[in-house]
């Protein structure tokens, strides 16, 4: 994973963060990947209803995409 967000490059990040369970239980870790303000274009600052990165595929359509890139 840290390969794929550029760990290591410079403005990309992990973190760890505490992560409270919704249903309650005990609080456990979880590692969050974050860019900087200069690398994140464009700056969301709030939950995306829909996601349209052109980079991204998604996993019910990657075969019909590869298929098409050939």
């Amino acid at each position: 994973m840290d390969r794929l967000e550029s760990i290591g490059m410079p403005g990309n990040l992990r973190v760890v963060l505490d992560v409270e369970p919704v249903a309650g239980g005990p609080i456990c870790s979880a590692l969050a990947y974050m860019k900087s303000r200069r690398l994140a274009h464009p700056v969301h600052s709030a939950y995306l209803r829909v996601y349209e990165d052109r980079r991204f595929i998604p996993f019910d359509r990657r075969d019909q995409d590869a298929r098409s890139l050939a």
